[in-house]
């Protein structure tokens, strides 16, 4: 097995503890089980790179949101900078409830079919509330193409949405 291979095995079985999933047999490449882990609600394709940066494509979301439909769950994009130890969790708007309260950072606007992500710039768009609110943060990131038009969606830090769907699920 090749060393990205394991690494990528190794998040995988790690991101489905973090959310109390199951990481999926073949990474996801089986006809009936496709992304990369889940829970019984949440549906995460996981994606990573030694480099600095992520090139996010209108037509990954598109798959993730497909793929979750199938099996009737939210799609998340984990996406994780391995050099830099950031990781992010990627979601669209529709998913997360109206009432939900949160704080938003600075936002990322294309009307290109992507979107380069920097490892250096992605911590400063988030805004820090050292408040005791627990208000999730959020950068915010618009897209105006793909199939439903404009498309927003939310970089949240992986960490941060672990903590909000556990007190969400428990």
């Amino acid at each position: 097995m090749s060393n990205i291979k394991k690494k990528s095995r190794k998040r995988e079985l790690k991101g489905a503890e973090e959310i109390e999933g199951k990481a999926h047999p073949g990474s996801g490449n089986v006809w009936y089980k496709k992304g990369d882990f889940s829970n019984e609600f949440i549906f995460v394709e996981d994606k990573f790179t030694t480099k600095n940066t992520y090139t996010l494509t209108c037509k990954t979301l598109e798959k993730v949101e497909r793929q979750a439909k199938e099996d009737l769950k939210i799609p998340v994009l984990k996406i994780g900078f391995t050099n830099h130890k950031q990781e992010y969790a990627i979601i669209r708007d529709i998913y997360i409830g109206k009432d939900f309260e949160f704080s938003a950072g600075m936002g990322l606007f294309t009307e290109y079919r992507s979107i380069i992500l920097e490892a250096d710039s992605l911590p400063l768009m988030f805004i820090r509330n050292f408040s005791k609110d627990n208000k999730l943060i959020i950068a915010i990131l618009k897209f105006n193409w793909g199939k439903n038009g404009q498309c927003t969606y939310y970089i949240i830090e992986w960490q941060s949405f672990i903590d909000v769907i556990a007190s969400i699920f428990k």
